[in-house]
């Protein structure tokens, strides 16, 4: 009898369980438990995680749809996981007139890839994956709602070099937009500065764009510290064009020179 106990216990199958991958559409309020942890989620129509969110590190491909991220004015929010996709994202974190002001989180060690554009409608967005990590990976617009002109949008950041190099931001809109850079540094393609902008870079902060507007006017190169109006802290803004090629021919052949 022992004998065929044994016997049985090894020919008993080995089974290995692999991560599903759950469609989503419109509002997944709580998405660690629609998708559940260790899947991943693709959107078939414009979706987003909400107010039951909480901490949550569920990869989602946007397909080429709207995704979002939205706490619901104020309930915990953050997230982890990697959002892929040729879509465009938006985050809604906690409007002041609520008295809330707590944030959407971005964390974790593994960039954001999406190529879409991405906003933020309202509130903030706090950029927190580790440093050199890509939280927005794409141009991002920061302003625009108009349900409240009194209330401002923020972006903030809890480590350096959040934003991809590539990317553009633009503050927009009749409420305030604001950056706060909270004595970080990182470096974009462009920036676009509206009326109700400002950058404020806490104590040192500093952010290098290539290309700088200011209330429609385009920007020289050099440095821009808070004797602007559009900037408070002691840090500054700093335009650095990008490199132009200035090709020579002659009889000596083809020279390039780089113009730094």
């Amino acid at each position: 009898m022992k004998t065929i106990l044994m016997l049985a216990l090894v020919l008993a199958p080995v089974l290995s369980l692999s991560a599903a991958v759950v469609d989503i559409s419109g509002e997944v309020a709580d998405p660690n438990t629609a998708v559940g942890a260790g899947n991943s989620a693709r959107c078939i129509a414009d979706a987003y995680f909400g107010w039951q969110t909480g901490n949550c590190s569920i990869d989602v491909d946007n397909n080429g749809f709207l995704f979002g991220l939205d706490n619901g004015n104020g309930n915990p929010l953050n997230y982890s996981g990697v959002i892929s996709g040729s879509g465009g994202v938006w985050f809604k974190g906690a409007q002041f007139w609520t008295g809330n002001t707590t944030p959407v989180t971005l964390s974790g060690s593994n960039p954001n890839t999406y190529s879409g554009t991405c906003s933020v409608g309202y509130g903030r967005l706090l950029l927190s994956k580790d440093d050199g990590v890509n939280a927005v990976p794409a141009d991002i617009t920061v302003g625009g709602d108009t349900s409240d002109v009194n209330d401002n949008d923020q972006i903030i950041w809890a480590n350096n070099n959040q934003i991809a190099d590539t990317a553009t931001i633009t503050m927009q809109g009749a409420r305030t937009s604001l950056l706060v850079l909270d004595g970080y540094s990182d470096t974009i393609a462009g920036l676009v500065v509206g009326a109700n902008g400002t950058v404020d870079t806490g104590a040192g902060g500093l952010l290098q764009t290539q290309t700088l507007s200011v209330n429609g006017t385009p920007m020289s190169a050099g440095t821009y510290t808070s004797s602007e109006s559009w900037i408070a802290g002691s840090g500054s803004v700093v335009v650095v064009p990008e490199p132009s090629i200035l090709i020579i021919t002659g009889l000596a052949g083809l020279l390039l020179l780089r113009r730094k």
